[in-house]
């Protein structure tokens, strides 16, 4: 009685709130816990944002129930969720067939030797994996990581090269950026909590920060997860939604190898960045492309434009942003 009375009463004193403060009224709808003065905001996750109405979505089927009149970015979205699930598979021709597409591509083909028996070979880590087996460096992000680092390799060479060339671990340092993009995306946030995904970006101090400056992050977060499905609409086929997905891990990818370049003007060759620096670069690239998505680009291409126009990526994490 009195205690459902009070908590819908500060359900509408926030959405009032909410809306007041630009919040996108079809989509942003929030979850709520505990009565009175322990009902919490419960920031929403991308699936929340495409059906207002799945407080708690157990199924995909359910998912598809209240989608309303945009189902096509609940199955696009679900394609991500279950290609960062799907562990690499020896046995299935599609999955070898993949690794196979990435050794031929990323080597050259004057260097190229055969593929390695049995997958395991020195030559993976010349492309930046941490040991002689990709499939075990691909468990946090599944075959939707291996699909990003092809496409790395595929589209962007020079940016591999970047990386191989400043000691960077290219293909590990691209599985980052994708488990990145699904926890501050929320893509899968129920996934994310049962196999341990952790934000490589993180900052140490993170619960140290003014609630004001977390709760305008969220509100940038917010407004990139809307952005993000929004282009998700367009997709018709699953490679279309992987294709997108893998071209957002590009962009990010770019903007930190240019956090790289900007951290080695300030400290000179003396003391140029290296691998024990890359938290710092991703930190910065995860910050510039959560506000990128935030400024709302309609496209790809708009977005890639936009990131072009960036002066100076790095972040300086005094000025706070988490």
């Amino acid at each position: 009685g009195r205690a459902a009375d009070r908590l819908r009463a500060v359900q509408d004193r926030c959405v009032r709130r909410r809306a007041g403060h630009g919040f996108p009224e079809d989509g942003a709808r929030s979850r709520w816990c505990g009565l009175g003065r322990l009902a919490r905001r419960v920031q929403p996750s991308c699936v929340d944002l495409c059906c207002p109405s799945a407080s708690t979505p157990v199924a995909p089927a359910s998912w598809d129930a209240v989608a309303g009149d945009s189902p096509n970015r609940i199955r696009q979205l679900m394609v991500l969720v279950d290609r960062s699930k799907m562990a690499f598979d020896p046995n299935t021709s599609d999955h070898v067939a993949k690794l196979v597409s990435l050794w031929d591509t990323a080597k050259p083909a004057a260097e190229r030797p055969n593929f390695p028996k049995e997958r395991r070979s020195r030559g993976w880590a010349e492309l930046g994996f941490q040991g002689t087996d990709p499939a075990t460096d691909l468990r946090g992000t599944g075959m939707l990581g291996l699909d990003c680092i092809h496409e790395l390799f595929a589209k962007r060479p020079e940016v591999a090269n970047d990386f191989a060339n400043n000691d960077l671990l290219c293909a590990t340092a691209c599985i980052n950026v994708v488990q990145m993009l699904l926890v501050h995306l929320r893509i899968d946030e129920a996934s994310h909590r049962e196999r341990q995904l952790v934000d490589p970006s993180s900052r140490s101090d993170k619960s140290k920060l003014p609630k004001r400056i977390v709760s305008r992050y969220r509100a940038v977060q917010l407004e990139a997860m809307q952005t993000f499905l929004n282009m998700l609409e367009g997709c018709a086929t699953e490679a279309s939604t992987i294709s997108l997905f893998a071209g957002l891990v590009l962009v990010a990818m770019q903007l930190t190898m240019r956090a790289w370049c900007d951290l080695y003007q300030l400290r000179g060759e003396e003391n140029k960045p290296n691998l024990l620096d890359f938290r710092e670069l991703l930190y910065s690239a995860r910050v510039q492309i959560m506000h990128l998505l935030a400024a709302g680009p309609r496209s790809m291409r708009a977005l890639q434009s936009n990131a072009k126009s960036i002066e100076t990526v790095l972040v300086d994490e005094s000025e706070r942003i988490p």
